[in-house]
């Protein structure tokens, strides 16, 4: 059949429709392009399909710099990587397409006719941007894989180079295929469950230095220190390999378990198994962002929830306001103690269930609350969040669906959403970071 296309849908397919006026979705599709699509799996309103033969390419469309990115001939998406959904768009197509994916989760889960929603920030740094790494090591008859999972897959796509990882962690991914390869780390296997290592994290900071966590399973791994000192040897800017068996904390093998950022004037210690932005290039513009929103005043009041290691507590707390930050992790909550005192600012941190920690507060004390919750959003908080009456709330999201479905809920407690600006803190993907103030409108 043959489809127009003529939008991204949130998960990164192009969706247009067919003669019939039918809504198809196809990845790896355009806006503006006319092709021929064979249907894949029918539903009731829509149907999703497969791109076969181009009729009229979009103006819109770039090669790929990734020769993992696209499907073999046949279409099958399990021989390509699932990482990037958009490398085939123009970045300023990407951006448009990200905007337009923030407005239309406003208007159809918020109910918001008119969202006032920003251009999407561009990243400085479309390519090359990321400083963290999740990859995954399979064996099977196959032989060793090293990479990354196909769309909707558990099937690993083996990686020699991502274009989207910062340089040092692409020269991480080949010293572990060595490490692999002369036997210093068993690779899982999941058709038996024998084997060690499941996936290799890394991690590099600003300042060009780099960690490894090696994911395993409980099994012994008596050449671990072997493996470490041949992957320092081989990285000169690794400062540290962890092990992280499972529901264990991650462990030191060798050297430390942190880095150090700077991001915006301030000196942050990040753990291996901490959460940090993945793109340092525009984590200062999503700090400046936040902060533009919250209208920090000295003296406000200011609640950061979800806080991590500190990174909206401390940049409000360095604009004057008394800061508390919550955060469910331990390590996290220790890291942001460290860095307020590195930096030599006051704020108060606690370790513990954002909605439960939120029922120990009182409430009209707080001018200001940001949250930057995981990408599930925050709905187990929105009623406790509502009842501390603050004036503005500036919600960090890295899902807009989620995002909307909890600015309807504030809705409900007579928050009004005022502005939302999306970032791209994630280029060539479907995914997108939104900066979102709500305001107390009585």
């Amino acid at each position: 059949m043959k489809v127009e296309f003529h939008a991204i849908a949130a998960g990164g397919d192009a969706v247009g429709h067919d003669d019939s006026g039918r809504v198809i979705f196809a990845s790896h599709a355009a806006p503006g392009d006319v092709a021929e699509v064979v249907v894949k799996t029918e539903h009731h309103s829509f149907a999703r399909g497969r791109v076969i033969n181009l009729l009229s390419p979009s103006p819109q469309r770039v090669a790929s710099p990734c020769e993992y990115y696209l499907p073999d001939a046949s279409g099958d998406l399990t021989t390509a990587c699932g990482g990037c959904q958009l490398q085939h768009l123009s970045y300023a197509a990407q951006l448009e397409a990200k905007a337009n994916i923030v407005r239309d989760a406003l208007r159809r889960i918020a109910g918001i006719e008119e969202p006032n929603v920003a251009p999407c920030v561009p990243s400085p740094l479309p390519f090359h941007y990321r400083n963290k790494a999740d990859f995954v090591v399979t064996q099977d008859d196959a032989g060793i894989r090293i990479g990354f999972c196909a769309p909707n897959s558990h099937h690993t796509i083996d990686v020699a180079h991502c274009p989207i990882q910062q340089p040092a962690n692409n020269a991480l991914l080949a010293a572990v295929r060595d490490c692999v390869q002369a036997g210093l780390a068993p690779p899982f296997e999941p058709a038996s469950g024998r084997g060690v290592l499941r996936r290799i994290v890394a991690r590099t900071a600003a300042n060009g230095e780099t960690l490894v966590t090696a994911v395993t399973t409980r099994a012994a791994w008596p050449q671990a220190a072997e493996f470490a000192a041949r992957l320092r040897a081989a990285v000169p800017s690794l400062m540290g390999v962890l092990r992280r068996k499972p529901q264990q904390a991650a462990r030191v093998i060798s050297g430390r378990d942190w880095l150090e950022e700077n991001v915006a004037g301030l000196r942050l210690r990040v753990g291996g198994d901490s959460f940090f932005q993945i793109n340092t290039s525009l984590t200062p513009m999503l700090v400046g962002t936040a902060l533009r929103l919250a209208k920090i005043e000295p003296r406000q009041r200011s609640l950061d929830l979800f806080c991590g290691v500190g990174l909206f507590a401390l940049a409000m707390a360095r604009q004057g306001a008394s800061v508390l930050g919550i955060e469910t992790s331990r390590q996290a909550v220790r890291q942001a103690v460290l860095n307020a005192r590195q930096n030599g600012l006051k704020a108060e941190f606690r370790s513990g269930d954002a909605a439960r920690e939120l029922r120990n507060l009182a409430a009209d004390e707080w001018d200001v609350v940001v949250l930057d919750p995981p990408r599930a959003g925050a709905k187990e908080c929105i009623t406790e969040l509502a009842r501390l009456r603050p004036r503005r709330i500036v919600y960090v999201s890295c899902d807009p669906a989620t995002l909307a479905r909890d600015v309807k809920l504030l809705g409900a407690h007579e928050y009004c959403l005022r502005e939302a600006v999306p970032l791209d803190l994630f280029p060539q993907t479907a995914h997108v970071e939104v900066v979102a103030k709500l305001e107390k409108i009585r």
